[in-house]
């Protein structure tokens, strides 16, 4: 598919802002450096404007990529004062700044047909490229998901207490006079999540849908990962083998988590849990395995490189995932693309990715973390059903070729074309 600037009978020609965009890196480097790629194998004519610190990570990967890039960083003095608290903030609305004038010179010799902002993913910081005077996409933003109330009860006063000011900023949004601009000069935004879209001042909702930031990596039919290759005929009754991936912090919801892998195994289940990963909240969980007495079926594991993981998920039956608060959830995708079936929240990312066709999103609307946590010991249990389990992985990798990076910009730019006719 080519994107084409039907008025002139050419490629259309994109500015695409991404403060964020390095190679080989995850989080928002990553969005940036995909969507770069993506966009441009689409036919459209790509040229990004991104951090000069991220210039020497792409020259040294750009080679057969066919984009242009545009550096722009405030003085070293500004980046040192991006270290103090709350300073990043500052530094990206300084930057967004420079970064549009060097964009309005740019635009005047290029011509540029359309810009998108890509990077930051959150939908706190603004965008100025929309006063370029071309249409604007602003997105997929993510940060509108707050952890339920009801399951803050086991957090530390502390914790609580970031909860309702994050969820407090986010409310903030509607009132930001850099963001109403933003969404105002927006022709298009996508927000990762229903709860972010929520969050948009109402006068601007009809300008946005929901689509991920985040995509997986194609998986070609000669991989050892392509469903020819995976171990789909499953003999349980030996051991559920359920594995968690991330960081060991408590809006993971692990501490439920292992709570409801201890009422799995109190029915007279058998299983292992492995936890893969690091984080403050480790020695809590372990004692908390300890008081729980369920030591002897689970298993913890460090932090291991992307190949390395990428080979673990092979040997695992489901992903256990109840993150409370995460726009993403990148495992997620990878476990679907390995053949694991995903038991999560419905909430954030993962809500939006994970159906009853590859898993379980479970409703926690309203329910306190008893509830939750029953509810999701019996769902572990449905999982336990060899012939359920079988399909459930052959149709996780199926759903995860919807999320493939290329779907995943082509959800955005399908119908750019009305932008710029």
């Amino acid at each position: 598919m080519s994107v084409f600037n039907a008025s002139i009978g050419m490629a259309m020609k994109l500015l695409l802002s991404a403060y964020a965009c390095e190679p080989d890196k995850g989080s928002e480097p990553g969005v940036g450096w995909h969507w770069a790629q993506e966009i441009s194998k689409l036919g459209v004519d790509v040229t990004v404007l991104t951090r000069a610190n991220n210039r020497k990570a792409i020259e040294n990967n750009a080679t057969n990529l066919n984009v242009k890039f545009l550096y722009y960083d405030l003085p070293s003095l500004a980046q040192k004062a991006k270290k103090l608290k709350g300073g990043i903030y500052l530094y990206y609305l300084c930057w967004q700044i420079g970064a549009f004038i060097l964009a309005k010179k740019t635009h005047a010799k290029a011509n540029f047909d359309m810009v998108h902002h890509i990077t930051f993913v959150s939908f706190r910081f603004p965008s100025f490229m929309g006063w370029l005077g071309i249409p604007f996409i602003f997105g997929p933003v993510a940060g509108g998901e707050s952890v339920p109330k009801k399951l803050r009860k086991s957090f530390s006063f502390k914790k609580r207490m970031f909860e309702s000011v994050r969820e407090g900023t986010s409310l903030l949004v509607k009132f930001n006079p850099f963001m109403w601009l933003t969404f105002f000069k927006s022709d298009k935004i996508y927000v990762t999540s229903e709860q972010t879209k929520a969050l948009l001042p109402r006068r601007f909702r009809w300008k946005a849908e929901v689509s991920l930031a985040i995509g997986c990596d194609e998986i070609n039919s000669s991989s050892e990962y392509s469903i020819e290759n995976l171990n789909l005929n499953l003999n349980l009754n030996l051991n559920l083998k359920v594995l968690y991936v991330g960081r060991f912090v408590q809006i993971k919801g692990m501490n439920m988590g292992l709570r409801a892998f201890a009422k799995y195994l109190e029915s007279g289940q058998r299983g292992e849990l492995t936890l893969l990963g690091e984080g403050e909240e480790e020695s809590m969980w372990k004692k908390l395995v300890v008081e729980l007495n369920i030591e002897e079926h689970v298993n913890w594991v460090s932090w291991v490189n992307q190949d390395r993981l990428m080979d673990l998920y092979s040997n695992y039956d489901v992903l256990l995932f109840p993150s409370l608060r995460d726009s993403g959830g990148m495992v997620v995708l990878e476990a679907m693309s390995r053949g694991l079936p995903v038991i999560c929240f419905s909430l954030g990312g993962p809500g939006e990715i994970v159906n009853d066709k590859c898993g379980m999103a479970i409703n926690v609307d309203g329910k306190t973390e008893e509830e939750v946590i029953e509810g999701l010991g019996l769902v572990i249990e449905e999982f336990s059903n060899s012939n359920k389990l079988t399909e459930l992985k052959r149709s996780s990798y199926e759903r995860s070729k919807e999320f493939y990076w290329s779907n995943i910009v082509l959800n955005v730019y399908g119908n750019v074309g009305e932008l710029i006719k």
